[in-house]
């Protein structure tokens, strides 16, 4: 009886030894069940020496086929140690898979498509699940292909890593802390509060400074914006006191804009008492313009120039759209002033023409 106690001492040690040096992480199973079964599994493959293991870091998706099929196993290394996946049976009926790892059995495992959906835990960090099953599947997709025998079953699986959980303290602001759960680790910064979980700029009315989304008037301050609240059409004295169109804002106050005064009001009002100008009372407000006109041998012209700004004056006047009836009005008697003119320049040639034909008629018999 000692010597059957110390030889199966003898073969755990030897398989411990073994899967130290191999690197086979340690799943948890019952001692009787680890002699009887997982111990001649693990022999039987030499604990998987030389095979390649494949390091894991985050997720992996990945299938094993069981079946009319040749046996796949998928080998990966988790943090220092090595897994190997080993996919035993599906059941069509029961729509479950069962599979080993390390020589250990996960027992029925339901993909994520059944109410009963469960999952295998490898470590404390990561854990294997199944996603789908494909039941009696053909390379050739022959419908009674089950029925020679030829089918097998396609187990498509994913070994995914849990959320490490957070740990106050840890001088780590890790995902899921807060400056309210845990200001130790995340700590606002200098000149931030905590509000809610977040930080938030610290403001402070009266301290001279603009902060973001800051309203205050003591620090020329409106909705994060710096604003002079003296002249600021749309922050007039206060913050978001906007001032109607017809108004300015001056000292903080809307008031109402200067009215332009008009200097006069028909031409007379322009008269300079100089008769080599001509006087006019034009633009808005009304202004007085005094012309000079020009006197060439006793002949009286305008220049083009003027004339043509007289012109442009009322084309512009026109487009503007702004002239009071009282203006078109004048503004027409000056087109009339300019045409007579004109007409009198005319004449004026004409009597001059005349004059000096006479002369030289009179030349001739004197």
């Amino acid at each position: 009886m000692k010597k059957i106690v110390f030889t199966l001492m003898f073969l755990v040690l030897i398989n411990i030894i073994f899967a130290w040096e191999n690197n086979l992480a340690e799943i948890p199973v019952d001692q009787s069940y680890y002699e009887t079964y997982t111990f001649p599994y693990l022999e039987r493959f030499n604990y998987f020496a030389g095979y390649n293991f494949v390091p894991l870091i985050e997720t992996i998706d990945d299938i094993l086929k069981v079946g009319n099929v040749a046996t796949v196993y998928k080998t990966y290394e988790i943090n220092g140690n090595n897994y190997v996946i080993h996919l035993i049976a599906c059941d069509r009926i029961l729509n479950h898979c069962t599979l080993f790892i390390n020589g250990v059995p996960t027992g029925m495992l339901y993909p994520k498509t059944d109410e009963r959906h469960n999952s295998f835990s490898l470590n404390d960090n990561y854990e294997l699940i199944i996603e789908n099953i494909v039941f009696y599947y053909c390379d050739d997709q022959n419908k009674a292909c089950d029925i020679e025998y030829r089918a097998y079953d396609i187990a498509h699986y994913s070994i995914v890593k849990l959320n490490e959980p957070t740990l106050c303290g840890n001088n780590i602001c890790d995902s899921g802390e807060t400056c309210s759960s845990c200001q130790s680790d995340c700590s606002c910064q200098s000149g931030y509060d905590c509000q809610n979980g977040q930080c938030i700029e610290h403001i402070e009315c009266g301290d001279s400074v603009c902060s973001t989304d800051e309203t205050c008037k003591e620090d020329n301050c409106c909705n994060g914006n710096n604003v002079n609240l003296n002249s600021d059409l749309n922050n007039c004295g206060n913050c978001n006191n906007i001032c109607n169109s017809n108004k300015t804002c001056t000292d903080g106050e809307c008031v109402l804009k200067p009215v332009l005064l008009d200097e006069c009001f028909t031409d007379v009002d322009c008269n300079d008492s100089n008769n080599n100008t001509l006087d006019q009372c034009i633009g808005i407000p009304k202004k007085c313009e005094n012309t000079e006109i020009l006197k060439d041998n006793d002949t009286v012209e305008i220049k083009e120039e003027e004339t043509q700004q007289k012109i442009s004056r009322i084309e512009e006047k026109e487009e503007e759209k702004i002239i009071t009836e009282e203006n078109i009005n004048e503004d027409i008697s000056e087109e009339e002033d300019i045409s007579e003119i004109k007409i009198q320049e005319e004449e004026i040639v004409e009597k001059n023409i005349i004059q000096k034909v006479i002369d030289w008629i009179v030349g001739l018999f004197s």
